[in-house]
Parts: structure tokens; sequence; C-alpha cells
């Protein structure tokens, strides 16, 4: 029992990992990575089998049913963390449009998505926010070196268009933060939703 359990506890621990973080060829890894799983379920099935044809033993499905409720909690944790994207997005913002970029949507739950991307990898953050007009508060104070600050403020990015709005990461006291890296809107649906806040 103690091989499956040890399968099962890795594999339960890796979905809860990626599910937040990717990696280049991330697919074909945990699709190899599964089918090894597959293959060493299947094994330790044919053993149990094996061992409880010859002799009757007090437990012999013990490993197999270990494995299979493994999979089983695997399964659920995966569905469970997934469901966290279900949630429609209120506002998107993006620091550019190229490979290696930081994005944030706000949901209409009151949470965000911070994501940052690389030709590499990704990784998720999530955390709560409230709204308060053009202004932002995040529950986080300091993510990275991305946010530097938990207060955000929508606004013009310049005072000659008022086309192009976008995300200033400012102070306490309301003064822009020249050294955080500024967000440019992707999408508002503010106008589409009601908020219940």
């Amino acid at each position: 029992m103690m091989p499956i359990g040890l399968v099962g506890l890795a594999g339960l621990c890796l979905a809860i990992w990626t599910i937040d973080h990717g990696y280049l060829f991330d697919s074909f890894i945990y699709l190899v990575l599964e089918i090894g799983a597959g293959l060493f379920l299947i094994w330790t099935l044919y053993n149990d089998w094996k061992t409880s044809e010859r002799n009757y033993i007090d437990r012999p499905w013990l490993p197999s049913l270990t494995g299979f409720l493994f999979s089983i909690a695997i399964l659920a944790t995966i569905f469970i963390l997934s469901g966290r994207d279900n949630t429609r997005s209120l506002l998107s913002f993006t620091t550019g449009q190229d490979l290696n970029s930081v994005s944030i949507d706000f949901r209409t739950d009151g949470t965000y998505k911070l994501g940052s991307y690389s030709k590499r990898a990704s990784t998720i953050l999530r955390g709560k926010y409230t709204m308060n007009d053009s202004l932002i508060t995040l529950d986080k104070n300091r993510i990275g070196k991305i946010i530097l600050s938990s207060h955000l403020l929508i606004r013009p990015f310049d005072s000659d268009t008022t086309m192009v709005r976008s995300l200033f990461q400012v102070s306490e006291t309301g003064q822009i933060l020249d050294s955080a890296p500024v967000f440019y809107l992707l999408f508002d649906h503010r106008s589409s939703f009601s908020l219940g806040n």
C-alpha cells in the first residue's frame, strides 16, 4: 500500500500546485506522469488480484482502494480549484501584449486574478479587492515586483486622451508611484453588471 499511497499523495500535491502554475511543455509532461500513474495503478490491481487468488488475506484490495481514492481526490481537487475561474470578469488590465506580461482581472464576486506570463512559464495569484468608483484596494500590500501598493487608480494614461484608460498604483496619500508598472485597460464591463458590494 505504501508505494500507491506515495504516488497518490504526489499526484494530489501536483494537482494543487499546477492549477495556478504552467510551464513549457507541461501538458506533455503531465500526460506522461498520468500514464505512468495509471500503469502503476493497473499493476497494483493485477498484484492485488493475484494475491487474492492465491490466498485469502484480510485486506488484499487495500492498495487498489487507496489508488482509487487518491484518483477521486485528485479529480475533485482539480474540479474545485478550476471552478474559481467561472466568475465573470468585470475589468481586465495588462502591462503589455507580448509574451512577457502581467495581467490582472477583477471579477464580479470581489476577487482578482493576477497572472504573470513569460515564454516558458506562467504563475497566477488570487485575492480579494474592494472598488470605490475608480479606486481599487487589494487585500495584499505588495505582490512580488509588480504590485507595490494595495491601492490602484483607474484614470486616463495622460491628460490629452480619455480613450486609453490605465491602472496606476498609488500611495496611501493618492500619489502615483512612478517606479511601479502601469497596467493598460483590456476591457471594462462595469456598466454591464450591477455589483452587489
